[in-house]
């Protein structure tokens, strides 16, 4: 899909904003900043609050750039991410002007501004939960393997995320059971796939638990 002028635009100044003037202001990292590099460089597969992925995205973004105010620009990818998925959504069902407005509307929202510099769990959800909402919808409705793969995919990294995603695939669940629509997916071995590829990404994590 074609990505708005006006929204690549504002993708633009929201980043430029939001990354460049922390950077500026607190050289110092938020403590969930340091926290996630902290747990990158250990490497665990968990900890004692929240599941690997964080860390491992802070340790790469760190082993790129050498420079821990780089999680600024992290944390700002996370977002712009999360902005174009929300307006891929919404233009599965508004016209281009409607979903346009819809997404700009989000900066007004703390999440989306004042908040996003502190790179933490809850910014990459912010991308993570429309992604997989997102190809979750064309998966039912075109049924492509490409979709699914995308839908295993984000489905295991929301949950090697944060815990509380089960909440989001609980309601994928829900729908895929108790609908016409949902229950013929199981009739699809793209669907198995996509599944597979949900259960693999998430074994370590899986064994990690398990061990500790």
């Amino acid at each position: 899909m074609k990505v708005n002028k006006t929204l690549g635009i504002f993708l633009v100044v929201h980043f430029i904003i939001w990354s460049v003037l922390p950077i500026i202001l607190r050289p110092n990292l938020p403590m969930d900043s340091a926290e996630a590099l902290i747990w990158g460089f250990i490497g665990e597969w968990g900890t004692n609050k929240h599941p690997p992925v964080s860390g491992f995205f802070a340790n790469l973004i760190y082993q790129l750039t050498s420079h821990p105010s780089s999680l600024y620009i992290l944390s700002q990818l996370f977002i712009i991410g999360g902005f174009i998925y929300i307006y891929k959504i919404a233009r599965l069902f508004l016209p281009e002007n409607k979903s346009l407005i819809a997404t700009l509307i989000l900066e007004g929202v703390a999440y989306y501004n004042m908040v996003t510099p502190e790179y933490n769990v809850n910014i990459i959800a912010l991308m993570l939960w429309p992604a997989a909402t997102y190809h979750f919808y064309l998966s039912i409705n075109k049924n492509k393997l490409s979709d699914w793969v995308a839908f295993g995919l984000f489905c295991g990294l929301n949950i090697l995320t944060k815990y509380v995603s089960g909440v989001l695939l609980i309601c994928f669940a829900c729908y895929l059971l108790f609908t016409r629509k949902g229950r013929g997916c199981f009739k699809s071995w793209k669907f198995y796939i996509g599944g597979t590829i949900a259960f693999i990404t998430i074994i370590p994590h899986l064994i990690w638990l398990h061990n500790h």
